[in-house]
């Protein structure tokens, strides 16, 4: 069974206050997460196998700005890292696994990884669709670890920061951990005085369904679009990401660090 925990790993982590070399991260706005997510790449530990397989989903809430939304996503997926690779490197499969997007591609190559272009509809009278790119840095730090860094490419009027971080460790021939930091700067106009809890529950059905698209598709190649979102969709349970919602904290450092207040 699929299940959504709370755990303050990545708090202490973010606390630990160490000196290091930050890796360049992607070219794009600064925002309040982003030298924290270098600091979690650079600082990474490989994760201890084990665990069930299944996704578990954390929340974080900005300190001071209610819907600058945070999470980060764990799975354990039942097929080698090559293979999960192979799902997050195809661009052109994105719309299998990234639920809602009217188009996704890429639209720029890159030698350390590539732009993608995102279009989403907003159903929502008199706001406009989201349109932005987003850059993604991407390293194979060793055989069995390869890390994606990316940002939002320029920001716009609804969307003014988008940072995140992808890992994925092999657990040996037939299973990879996949570990994902997601943070999202938006504006959501009349939604967030007259529906605010749907802004953060859409967030997080969002973020858990991408990564249970990735789970699915690298197990199952073999699937059809429509099956792996309708296999998809059943694992979501709108009360377990309350409760991640409901238990959400805000990370050490985020205020000291906000570029985009």
């Amino acid at each position: 069974m699929h299940r959504i925990k709370f755990t303050l790993g990545f708090v202490a982590l973010l606390n630990a206050g160490l000196v290091f070399a930050l890796p360049p991260h992607p070219e794009g706005p600064i925002t309040d997460y982003t030298r924290l997510l270098d600091k979690t790449e650079a600082e990474w530990k490989p994760t201890a196998p084990g665990g069930k397989p299944g996704l578990s989903i954390e929340c974080f809430r900005h300190p001071e700005r209610a819907f600058y939304i945070g999470s980060k996503v764990t799975a354990v997926i039942q097929a080698p890292l090559g293979a999960v690779e192979k799902v997050v490197d195809n661009v052109g499969g994105y719309s299998d696994i990234f639920f809602g997007f009217e188009e996704i591609k890429k639209s720029e190559t890159l030698p350390t990884g590539w732009t993608v272009f995102w279009h989403r509809a907003v159903p929502v009278p008199f706001i406009p669709d989201l349109r932005y790119e987003v850059v993604y840095k991407n390293r194979k730090d060793s055989a069995t670890r390869k890390t994606y860094r990316y940002q939002m490419k320029e920001k716009i009027d609804l969307l003014k920061g988008l940072d995140g971080l992808i890992v994925l460790e092999s657990f040996g021939p037939g299973q990879t951990h996949l570990t994902q930091f997601l943070f999202l700067d938006g504006k959501y106009g009349p939604m967030e005085s007259f529906a605010p809890a749907k802004v953060w529950g859409d967030a997080i059905r969002d973020v858990y369904l991408a990564n249970v698209g990735i789970k699915l598709r690298a197990e199952n190649p073999e699937w059809a679009k429509e099956k792996l979102r309708d296999e998809a969709r059943k694992t979501y349970k709108e009360s377990e990401a309350k409760a991640c919602i409901d238990k959400k904290v805000s990370l050490a450092g985020v205020a000291e660090a906000g570029a985009t207040k």
